[in-house]
């Protein structure tokens, strides 16, 4: 794979935050290995390796981003290895989620940014649009738990 370890992170971070807002407040069954195959596509001539990498860094970049506090995982929906998995406030708020008695929310514009990201294909725009949520997650979130 011609992918560095965050630019893997970034890419598999990025779509399964689109993922579970666009579900929000539902759970959504997702398999931590298998997501990055889902965001990122791997060339015929890759080798086991590659992928085997790539099931590590799906399942090491979700449970980071469980760590930080950006989403909920709960246990394994029964007969699969996929687990429940919704984005708490601290997520929503990553994205740019207001209430809706907040008028100008931002989150449209923060999501379109992140699916014409995904979109692209472009290493450079997932990375922009993911280090933006991250600096707005710093700054923002203890506003909203304050």
């Amino acid at each position: 794979m011609d992918k560095t370890n965050f630019e893997i992170f970034n890419q598999i971070t990025l779509h399964l935050l689109v993922r579970l807002f666009e579900c929000f407040p539902n759970y959504e069954q997702v398999d931590a290995r298998a997501l990055g195959f889902e965001a990122i596509s791997m060339k015929d001539d890759e080798s086991f390796d590659e992928a085997w990498e790539l099931l590590e860094l799906s399942k090491n970049s979700v449970s980071w981003l469980q760590t930080e506090g950006f989403i909920e995982v709960s246990n394994k929906a029964e007969k699969s290895s996929k687990l429940s998995m919704r984005l708490t406030l601290k997520g929503l708020t990553l994205l740019g989620y207001a209430p809706p008695t907040v008028q100008d929310s931002p989150y449209q514009t923060v999501l379109e940014e992140a699916k014409g990201a995904l979109a692209s294909g472009s290493k450079a725009a997932v990375a922009d649009v993911v280090k933006g949520l991250f600096i707005r997650g710093v700054t923002l979130v203890p506003e909203v738990f304050s």
